[in-house]
Formats: structure tokens, C-alpha cells, sequence
């Protein structure tokens, strides 16, 4: 553990007096993945042996050291400090070393580290953390939504918990994903009908999916209708039963009239939300004023939210047209970002210089891209919030049809 807080601090002040031969981000991932293998033969070991608890002595061991001296005794603390650049490095590092775990099957180390971000154990962490997604400073926010997509990439049970709502309703057909997507929207989506037909190049692994998929679906026919004869067969005997008298049967309770609170929180719940969700979702309205840097995280989030989200949330998210859903929020994006391009003249113009000057600029030469567009910044706000809002539904309508496959699992 000790070692794995020397390659933090050597990352956060790179010793300049002799070259390296190590850079400072592969020695972190080098003892990251050394300890979590440790780690995992550790507890693979005690799995065999006669007297477990025993031989867990140095898995627990190697567990209390990292979270005492690397989780509480460094990141915690820089991460609940008030200098941003302290804030900032944490959050990378943070980030850096959940990456590195990820491709490690049933980490210990990692389900450690999120432990740490959703435990009750440091009550102000999660809380903060959400806070600087809508952080004044630029780059701690970014560095935030970074760590947040990693976080949903993982797909872990506690990021899932802590993050996603628990949605239960029934979820829309997956052939119907992208018709009920482009329903939400009343305007056209830049995209236009996509192809559903699959290319010559999959179209016989398709095929053979679709194959056993027939057969998969006649077996279960076969099935239903022997459990429908079994059902008639027990519907006949029960009428052969003589009927109960009226006195034995129970009254249904007449319905009780709801109260106003009640109907308002039942109305809202239409849209299953959680604080995470929230805090992203105001992100998302501003994407039409606000910097392109933190418009390309947010769409980032929302990309990865469409793939990791279990079916049922999938389809409140992106495919319901209720209140603040997120199609319902990209929808009303959409819709105010068409009807004020109409209200510019020579908008095309302007929106193809946009496009030119987003994929020729040169960060090296420092060239204000406000410069090269117009002297009014909020409409350059805008003409880049559009061009980014312009892919990522684009964008999000592949994602619709990559659901849609019956290949895809989630």
C-alpha cells in the first residue's frame, strides 16, 4: 500500500532531477494490477484450505492497508479539500486507477475502491462529487463527468445503486426501440430513416440467430399449449365444485380517495430519477450555452447510460415521452435549437464555418475559436451546441438500433 501511495505522490510531483525511464501513469498501473492479483490469490487460496479464516490473515491485511493509507488517508482527504487543482489530481486519480481494474474480472481491489465512493463511512464524498459536475471551473467539472462515465462503464452492482433508479415496468419490444424513439420528437432528427437491414457481411450469422431463435419460439408455443390444456383441465374441475356461499366471501374495500401530495408524487414518479440523474439532466439543458468541452462529457454520460441501462429504465429514459425524461429534455433541445436556426439568416453559412473551424483548429497555436466565428459568444455557444447536439442524436439513434438486435445483452 505504501507503494501504491509513493507512485500517487511521484504522479503528482514527477521528480525532475534525473530522467525517467517509467512514466509515472504506467509504475500507478503496474502495482495496481500487481496488488489485485496478490489480492485475488490471496483469497483464491483461503478458498482451499481447511481453516479459511486463517488463511484470509493476509487478504484483509492488504485490504485495511490500502483503504487506510491510500483511500482514507490520501484521496479522501484531497478529495474533500477546497483547492481545485488538489481536487482535480485526486479525481484523475481516482479515475485512473477504476480504468485499470476494470478489465480484471471480480476485482477485490476495485469493488474496494467504489465501496469507498458509496459507503456510509464518508457521508460527504458522493455528495460532493455530484455537486462539482456543475462546478464553476471547467476543468474540475470535466474531470468529474470523466470519473462518472468510468463509473458507469463498470456496470457494478454498487455503481448501478448508487446511480440508476430500480424500475420494474414492463419495457418496450426491442424490434419497436427505434420507432419509439423517434416518436418523442417533434421535430425531424438530423439523421433521417436509418437502414434496419443488416449488411451482406452479418447477414448469415443473422440468419443463423434467427434460426434458432424460430425454433426457440416453437418449443415454447409447444409449451403454452400444454400448460393451456393444464389450465382448462383445472378451470373444469373447479367448476364441478359447488359455489361458496355469499356470506364467506370477503368484501373488496371501496377504493379510498387520494390526497393532492400523494397524486403530485405519484405523477412525478412517471420519470424515475435518482440525484445522479438529476444533476446530468441539468447539465443536458445547457448544452446549447454552455462550453464544448463539457458538452462532449455530458452526451459521453448519456451515450453510456443508453448502453449500460437494464431494458425497463432504457425505456422511461429514451423512450418515454413523459416530463423529464431524457428523450423528453433532447426533444425540447432539438425543437429550440431548429426553430432558432429558422430565425438566423444564412444560419447554413455560419453552421458550416462552425463545423471548419471545429475540425481544422489548432489547440498548440492557442487560436480563440470565438475569433474565427462571430463577436457575439453566446450565439458561437450556440452554433457549437448544435453541431454537437446534431451528432450525438446521431448518434443516440445507432445506439437505438444496436438495442434493438437480439444480439445485444445487457
Amino acid at each position: 500500500s505504501q507503494s501504491l501511495l509513493d507512485s500517487i505522490l511521484q504522479l503528482r510531483d514527477p521528480p525532475t532531477d534525473h530522467p525517467q525511464s517509467v512514466l509515472p501513469e504506467d509504475s500507478l498501473r503496474t502495482r495496481l494490477l500487481f496488488l489485485s492479483e496478490l489480492l485475488a490469490t490471496a483469497k483464491g487460496s483461503a478458498d482451499c484450505k481447511d481453516v479459511p479464516a486463517q488463511s484470509l490473515v493476509l487478504y484483509h491485511a492488504l485490504l485495511d492497508a490500502v483503504s487506510d493509507t491510500v483511500l482514507k488517508g490520501f484521496l479522501a482527504v484531497e478529495l474533500l479539500s477546497i483547492q481545485n487543482t488538489r481536487i482535480i489530481f485526486a479525481t484523475r486519480v481516482l479515475r485512473c486507477m477504476i480504468s485499470t481494474l476494470l478489465p480484471t474480472p471480480a476485482s477485490p481491489l476495485l469493488d474496494l475502491l467504489l465501496r469507498f465512493l458509496f459507503a456510509s463511512d464518508s457521508p460527504l464524498l458522493f455528495p460532493s462529487l455530484l455537486a462539482r459536475i456543475n462546478s464553476n471551473s471547467r476543468a474540475l467539472s470535466i474531470a468529474t463527468l470523466h470519473l462518472f462515465n468510468e463509473l458507469l462503464k463498470s456496470q457494478h452492482p454498487v455503481v448501478m445503486k448508487a446511480l440508476l433508479p430500480v424500475v420494474e415496468a414492463d419495457a418496450v419490444p426491442c424490434g419497436q426501440f427505434y420507432e419509439a424513439f423517434c416518436a418523442v420528437f417533434t421535430e425531424p432528427l438530423p439523421c433521417g430513416p436509418l437502414e434496419k437491414k443488416p449488411t451482406s457481411a452479418v447477414a448469415s450469422c443473422l440468419s443463423d440467430v434467427e434460426h434458432a431463435a424460430a425454433a426457440a419460439q416453437a418449443c415454447r408455443a409447444v409449451e403454452l399449449v400444454v400448460e393451456s390444456i393444464g389450465e382448462e383441465e383445472k378451470g373444469a374441475m373447479k367448476e364441478d365444485k359447488p359455489a361458496e356461499p355469499e356470506a364467506n366471501k370477503e368484501e373488496t374495500p371501496a377504493p379510498q380517495p387520494t390526497r393532492p401530495g400523494e397524486t403530485t408524487r405519484q405523477t412525478a414518479s412517471d420519470t424515475p430519477t435518482t440525484p445522479f440523474l438529476e444533476v446530468v439532466t441539468a447539465r443536458l439543458r445547457m448544452l446549447l450555452r454552455q462550453p464544448l468541452e463539457i458538452n462532449l462529457e455530458v452526451t459521453q454520460i448519456i451515450a453510456t447510460l443508453a448502453i449500460v441501462a437494464p431494458a425497463p429504465l432504457f425505456s422511461k429514459l429514451f423512450l418515454s415521452a413523459a416530463p423529464h425524461s431524457i428523450a423528453w429534455e433532447l426533444n425540447a433541445l432539438w425543437s429550440k435549437a431548429v426553430t432558432r436556426s429558422k430565425e438566423v439568416r444564412n444560419f447554413e453559412r455560419y453552421l458550416r464555418i462552425a463545423e471548419t473551424c471545429l475540425n481544422t483548429r489548432d489547440d498548440a497555436v492557442s487560436m480563440q475559436r470565438e475569433d474565427q466565428l462571430s463577436v457575439d459568444a453566446t450565439f458561437n455557444l450556440f452554433l457549437e451546441g448544435y453541431i454537437v447536439l446534431k451528432e450525438f442524436l446521431t448518434e443516440l439513434s445507432c445506439s437505438m438500433l444496436v438495442r434493438s438486435s437480439s444480439l445485444f445483452t445487457v
